[in-house]
């Protein structure tokens, strides 16, 4: 078994049917694993600690040529991937990518990058490190290893607002050199849940940030975590808040402290999900129960945030004026597919009735519960 779910918890994959476990250097010890298999060799794993020495093999995206119109992200059709470092240098607690690298970071030279992105036909690349904006001196170098390739593309990356806000110049740099979108992780518009998540920032840095998008003609994708003390005027409040800062595209996920995680233990005690029931730790249901609205609420307010943010009319004709109508009605699907997701999650719950708060808590928790493991 090989994965980011073996990096970090590999005791699930203890079974008697599972012969192999690659709990760290995952493509290093698959073709360690492979090698001594093919040889009858025995095998001798890396698993002492990361190795950020490895240098990875040129992926063959010709093995995939038939499937490739179809990769897509958002409004960029088509799109590759590509990954340039490994790990964050920020410690938020809900991050599970984190601890796949055990809280270190490291990057690739950028030499064998540039000659990577020289292999992709693709005109969109989705680099998903989980933190592109972390050097200044490197993002300089990697725009001039465009500029010396001769290189036009269109970027998405992963970058931290207070990145963006103390580096405007960066981005100025970037977006000249094809950077279309940044995925920021604001996940709130209160500060007490940006300090409970360790984030490290602030609510004014996430509004600057998106000011200094926005001048760059760069869209801001926001990641966005509701927590489970959230009413219904913080739903409303919160979808405000993202249409003031331009806004269009966004992530809505309830609060899901995933095992592995520092904040897992907060909240251990207050699960409705088990942790064995792996397939529905998929950051969309209800993984602790909320204390001021009912689950069937908490995911209508969901739903309603979805329409007023990515699936709301302005969105939509944004999407339709950049990309034109093929691209925009794609996008619509993909929304409605995610509305759809909630919506029959939310009807398992009205199946079973209501949760009105009361004093009975701990019944309330137990009927969530079943219908949770029902879904």
């Amino acid at each position: 078994m090989d994965g980011v779910h073996c990096e970090v918890i590999p005791e699930d994959f203890a079974d008697e049917n599972i012969d192999y476990i690659l709990g760290i250097n995952g493509m290093e010890n698959m073709a360690i694993l492979l090698d001594a298999l093919k040889n009858n060799k025995k095998v001798e794993f890396k698993h002492d600690k990361i190795n950020k020495d490895y240098k990875l093999p040129m992926p063959d995206r010709n093995i995939t040529n038939k499937y490739r119109k179809k990769y897509d992200y958002a409004y960029h059709v088509p799109c590759a991937l590509l990954k340039t470092s490994f790990g964050c240098p920020y410690s938020c607690k809900f991050c599970f990518c984190v601890e796949i690298t055990n809280h270190t970071y490291f990057e690739r030279e950028l030499t064998p990058v540039i000659d990577e992105i020289k292999e992709i036909k693709e005109k969109n690349i989705f680099i998903v490190d989980d933190n592109f904006l972390v050097s200044r001196e490197r993002i300089v170098t990697f725009c001039k290893l465009l500029d010396d390739n001769d290189i036009h593309k269109t970027f998405i990356i992963f970058g931290r607002a207070d990145f963006i806000v103390k580096n405007p110049d960066m981005i100025e740099l970037l977006s000249k050199h094809g950077l279309d979108a940044v995925f920021v992780g604001i996940e709130s518009f209160k500060q007490s849940d940006l300090n409970d998540f360790n984030k490290k920032t602030d609510v004014e840095t996430s509004e600057k940030a998106s000011e200094v998008l926005y001048k760059n003609g760069v869209d801001l994708y926001a990641g966005a975590i509701v927590g489970p003390d959230w009413d219904k005027q913080d739903f409303n409040d919160f979808a405000k808040w993202l249409r003031r800062m331009h806004i269009r595209f966004t992530n809505l996920q309830p609060l899901v402290p995933l095992p592995g995680t520092a904040i897992y233990d907060d909240y251990k005690n207050q699960l409705l999900l088990n942790p064995k029931e792996y397939e529905k730790w998929d950051l969309t249901h209800l993984a602790i129960m909320p204390t001021k609205l009912t689950p069937t609420q908490y995911y209508y307010q969901i739903i309603k945030g979805y329409f007023k943010t990515s699936a709301s009319l302005s969105s939509v004709m944004y999407i339709y004026k950049k990309c034109g109508l093929k691209v925009a009605l794609k996008c619509v699907r993909g929304a409605m597919k995610m509305l759809w997701h909630y919506i029959k999650m939310e009807w398992e719950y009205r199946k079973v009735g209501k949760y009105e708060r009361g004093n009975n808590f701990e019944k309330e928790k137990e009927n969530a519960i079943n219908t949770t493991n029902n879904l």
